[in-house]
């Protein structure tokens, strides 16, 4: 907004209005500027200039004088911003999707390329550049080309697949990248990596970001959590169909506040699908302290029903025991005061 005019940029330029002596809920009072008229995807104010990001060109537009000038477009063929600054030294900056630029000439005066998705660039009082990304934000040091990584205490994503809560008043969630833990002090993580590593903190900061990496691969998410008898957690995981049988599904056992002591369940015990693929849907725990698993799409050995004892052995249950009644899909198991076991199915 300039005195009496409202400038926007949308997807089809930029338009101007008067919003004191116009309705600009009418269309018509809306004017488009006659040279910019592509999608517009950064639209800011520096003063008595509007910096704007169109078409994967760089644009100013002189409030004043209403020019506009063509900063660079030297990625107009090729990549696309994804954010662009204008600092107080008259300097440019830009963001792809994982490489940092400077764009004081053609091409970029220099560029660093970042492991991970670079989502917005700002700049603070004291100039100091900051990229916000998908897993925190990084601050430039522009005398050594480096960044510094400030992650805040947090989950380590919010797509939330299952939730539980402990016996001592702990949530715990799961994700598709592992299990997130809501504690007195703040979030702690454990994530899941493709690999043999293991990196288990002894000392915690939970003013930053707090995880720890177990070699174990979530699958497609966690789709159910149950605190065992053991005190142990109890994940059960969709797998990643077609995807290798290393992604393909089962039942994690982990001691939280010991990662490094797990147990993966698969096809030793549980039945599958082809390909050894498994979809553990719901794990409930029955007054007695077993643990039902609703194993869906068994059909190597049509068991899709397996219950875990109190004393570590196995059980199962199969369509054919059932006279036929239970489904290869089961998707939730609960229990009535009678101790009757009730499982829903989806097909």
């Amino acid at each position: 907004m300039d005195g009496e005019k409202l400038f926007v940029g949308t997807y089809q330029g930029l338009f101007i209005g008067d919003w004191k002596n116009t309705n600009l809920k009418d269309p018509t009072n809306w004017v488009q500027h006659s040279t910019l008229t592509g999608n517009i995807t950064v639209f800011r104010r520096y003063n008595n200039v509007i910096f704007i990001l169109m078409d994967k060109d760089i644009y100013s537009f002189d409030l004043e004088s209403t020019d506009t000038e063509l900063i660079w477009d030297y990625y107009h063929d090729s990549y696309l911003l994804n954010d662009i600054l204008l600092d107080q030294d008259g300097k440019v900056w830009g963001i792809l999707n994982n490489t940092f630029i400077k764009i004081n000439s053609t091409p970029p005066g220099w560029s660093k390329s970042l492991r991970e998705r670079l989502m917005r660039i700002f700049s603070l009082e004291d100039g100091i550049k900051v990229v916000g990304t998908t897993t925190g934000l990084l601050f430039l040091d522009e005398d050594s080309r480096s960044f510094t990584r400030q992650k805040p205490n947090a989950m380590v994503t919010n797509e939330v697949s299952a939730i539980h809560v402990l016996n001592d008043g702990r949530l715990v969630a799961g994700s598709r990248k592992g299990l997130m833990i809501k504690e007195r002090e703040g979030w702690r993580n454990i994530v899941g990596i493709n690999g043999n590593e293991l990196i288990i903190h002894e000392n915690r900061d939970y003013s930053r970001f707090v995880a720890d990496t177990i070699p174990v691969h979530f699958s497609n998410y966690i789709a159910d959590i149950e605190e065992g008898p053991d005190g142990l957690l109890y994940c059960g995981l969709r797998g990643t169909y077609p995807e290798p049988r290393r992604h393909g599904g089962g039942i994690l056992i982990i001691d939280i506040d010991d990662p490094a002591n797990f147990t993966l369940i698969d096809t030793n015990h549980l039945d599958y699908f082809e390909d050894e693929y498994m979809i553990v849907k719901d794990i409930a725990k029955d007054p007695f302290g077993n643990l039902w698993i609703a194993d869906t799409y068994a059909t190597n050995k049509f068991q899709p029903l397996k219950v875990l004892k109190t004393d570590g052995t196995w059980g199962s249950f199969s369509v054919q025991e059932s006279g036929n009644t239970l489904s290869l899909t089961p998707n939730s198991i609960d229990f009535d005061s009678w101790g009757r076991v009730w499982i829903g199915s989806f097909e």
